[in-house]
């Protein structure tokens, strides 16, 4: 219970300055499963990522009463890429090999296969096997920026806080570093936070629900199954 997570978080209510010590002592404790996370997710999640075996059932199945082309579009629009998922789950492992690429060094070659297969599984689901369902201009760029930040404020406070119980000089020297990525944060904020809240206008006009523009590209996958695909 002592290093559960609600001891954790009654610790730091009761004394939010103690954030820096529990991160040193607990985050290092914790690098073989985060080791073995990132294994399996690089050796497994992308792998049934290609395969979709619940998607491919369910489209096998309504394909059966397809009867009509605009039936076929909408069957096919169906498969779409999931951006929020990917986006999620990318970021959780890019702060993760963050966290533990000073503490736990073995975590890297981990992470870079993790985005090796990432970037080729994507790659594939976009132009083969799935369908751009719509543009958001840009707008999950500010949490996915956020989200990194945090990241790297956490993996600093823990590499100072593991210096400082070892009674290490180092310590200081990354005191700076924290207050660069603060002031380089609170900059990127000013600068386009308040941007970020309109879509360009290339993506303003667009409607999902309409037809296919006949200049928008269309994959390999979804010119073949369509009896008309520049209708």
């Amino acid at each position: 219970a002592e290093y559960g997570i609600l001891g954790v978080a009654n610790e730091l209510f009761q004394n939010p300055s103690s954030i820096v010590g529990l991160l040193a002592s607990s985050l290092p404790k914790q690098s073989t499963f985060f080791i073995n996370y990132i294994m399996l997710a690089s050796m497994g999640g992308h792998m049934l990522r290609l395969w979709n075996p619940v998607g491919l059932i369910i489209y096998l199945i309504k394909k059966k009463f397809v009867r009509t082309s605009k039936e076929m579009i909408r069957l096919l629009r169906e498969q779409w890429f999931e951006y929020d998922r990917t986006y999620a789950v990318n970021v959780l492992v890019l702060v993760i090999v963050m966290g533990y690429s000073t503490l736990a060094p073995l975590i890297l070659p981990f992470g870079l296969i993790y985005f090796c297969l990432a970037y080729i599984t994507s790659k594939y689901c976009l132009i083969y096997a799935t369908y751009n369902k719509h543009q958001s201009g840009g707008s999950l760029w500010p949490v996915m920026f956020r989200c990194v930040i945090i990241g790297l404020l956490i993996d600093q406070l823990t590499l100072t806080g593991v210096y400082a119980s070892y009674n290490f000089i180092g310590s200081l020297v990354i005191i700076p570093f924290v207050i660069i990525t603060l002031v380089f944060w609170y900059k990127m904020e000013s600068l386009f936070f308040d941007i970020s809240f309109y879509s360009p206008a290339d993506c303003a006009h667009y409607d999902v629900n309409e037809d296919l523009p006949k200049d928008e590209y269309l994959a390999p996958w979804f010119k073949k199954q369509l009896k008309d695909p520049d209708r």
